[in-house]
């Protein structure tokens, strides 16, 4: 299967980029830092051909938004998109994932479990969401942090919803779930899925951090 890396822009972090860069696959940066700090970054020499220049708009939903918009993503299979504060422990989860892709059903594939199921209803945030559904309809979500989608999935749903004017990670979460919505919607609770369904933000592959912490310092799983 083919597939590329949509990267979040921000931190630039250089071992992030230092082991992303060790696999070979097609990569999109999306910046939402202007030109002069990235070129001021020691990582810029490896990633200055990867980099795309938008409009520091709604957070990291926004940034997948302009890189759908592009149209590059229908070059490939699944697309991967990360935060570039990501953690990678091991690049195998990039075989684990082509491995879960076999299954037609499976659309989307996101790192750790988020939460239980029925954390997320439609009623209980229905002030927040840009549809309308019933109140108890369950909806499975995926951190903006890292999760893989089939491209397909944008012939449908078309692209990412995205509530432009979000300034804090608060706010992100409306994309987030919108996002989830649609493809629960179109797809079934079942069409999204994890690569480790017992822990949280680190599994064997990744470390997700959160407010530029380790949630998980004391795992086993380090």
């Amino acid at each position: 299967m083919k597939y590329a890396y949509c990267v979040v822009g921000w931190h630039f972090m250089e071992p992030f980029f230092r082991r992303l860069y060790e696999d070979p696959a097609d990569k999109y940066i999306i910046s939402h830092r202007d030109e002069d700090f990235v070129r001021r970054q020691p990582v810029f020499p490896l990633i200055r051909d990867d980099v795309y220049y938008c409009e520091n708009r709604g957070l990291d939903w926004g940034a997948y938004h302009q890189f759908n918009e592009m149209g590059y993503y229908r070059q490939y299979d699944f697309v991967i998109y990360i935060h570039d504060d990501v953690i990678i422990k091991d690049l195998r989860f990039v075989q684990a994932i082509q491995e879960r892709f076999r299954d037609p059903a499976l659309k989307v594939l996101g790192n750790g479990r988020n939460g239980k199921d029925a954390e997320f209803y439609f009623g209980k945030y229905r002030d927040r969401m840009f549809f309308q559904d019933r109140d108890d309809f369950l909806v499975r979500t995926v951190r903006g942090s890292f999760f893989a989608a089939k491209t397909d999935i944008f012939d449908v749903i078309g692209n990412f919803p995205v509530h432009w004017k979000a300034k804090t990670l608060k706010k992100g979460n409306i994309s987030l779930r919108n996002f989830a919505y649609l493809v629960t919607r179109h797809f079934g609770i079942e069409s999204i899925g994890y690569l480790d369904d017992e822990h949280y933000l680190e599994t064997r592959y990744l470390i997700e951090l959160k407010r530029g912490e380790t949630a998980t310092a004391d795992s086993p799983l380090r």
